[in-house]
């Protein structure tokens, strides 16, 4: 369970701020699974925000869905291992914004995106996969 405090400084009216100024409660799951014989590596994520009021505005960010998940091969590489592979996410807020300061109305947003994950790479001293 994550929970997100109004840290940081936040001004109506300014074009950039710090804080949110309203508490985020994310009850969410996640699974890994690790394969030391063959390399493989698979994660997941999923978490539902529950946002409260910005007082300050009177806008309430709706509920928010998210899954964040990878997956990622290490092979041998040098006397360590090198691991590459792909990401992915899916956002999808399930209850539209609300208030009087939601000028749109009651606007939910929508994205999704995949695309490769960074190299990391092991040294042979580290646990992970055989260098055969």
């Amino acid at each position: 369970m994550g929970i997100y405090a109004p840290t940081g400084k936040y001004e109506v009216g300014s074009i950039a701020n710090a804080g949110k100024n309203y508490w985020t409660f994310e009850p969410a799951f996640a699974v890994s699974y690790l394969s030391s014989r063959i390399g493989l590596m698979a994660s997941t994520h999923a978490g539902l925000d529950l946002n409260t009021r910005n007082t300050a505005t009177d806008y309430q960010t709706g509920t928010q869905f998210h899954v964040d998940a990878m997956v990622a091969e290490h092979v041998p590489l040098f006397g360590g291992s090198i691991g590459v592979g792909a990401s992915a996410f899916y956002y999808q807020q399930i209850a539209g914004d609300s208030g009087s300061g939601a000028m749109l109305g009651n606007f939910k947003g929508r994205t999704v995106g995949v695309g490769p994950s960074p190299p990391t790479r092991c040294d042979s001293t580290a646990s992970g996969p055989p260098s055969s």
